[in-house]
């Protein structure tokens, strides 16, 4: 299964404290919607139940000019957790199923994008 999400949040707005308790944030939810309804859109047929394969390509947000504006981008690391949080559920049951893991940072893209593949793994 290959998706195109938007760009993530940042993992430091993932989260919030909520009455002493950690709380998914609304930005969190919504961006959780968006990588459902990107998943329904490419015809994914449900829930891999065994171990998956899952590949991450974060393309940053296109500077608006083309000048000598460094590209900012929300760090590979933190790009990562919040995209595989926000497949939980709807391409795997469980993070734990990841078996195999790989990211890059790749060219910026107007309004950036995180490209994925998931892919189910033979036990």
């Amino acid at each position: 299964m290959n998706l195109v999400l938007p760009y993530p949040v940042s993992a430091n707005r993932y989260w919030r404290t909520f009455r002493g308790r950690q709380v998914v944030s609304k930005e969190a939810v919504e961006y959780k919607r968006a990588a459902a309804i990107a998943a329904t859109e490419s015809g994914h047929g449900g829930v891999f139940m065994g171990r998956v394969r899952v590949g991450i390509s974060l393309a940053p947000k296109k500077p608006r000019r083309a000048s000598k504006a460094v590209t900012r981008c929300v760090d590979l690391d933190n790009a990562l957790k919040v995209t595989i949080d926000a497949l939980k559920g709807i391409c795997y049951a469980d993070d734990a199923q990841i078996w195999s893991l790989y990211a890059e940072r790749v060219d910026p893209v107007p309004g950036g994008a995180v490209y994925v593949s998931v892919q189910e793994i033979a036990e």
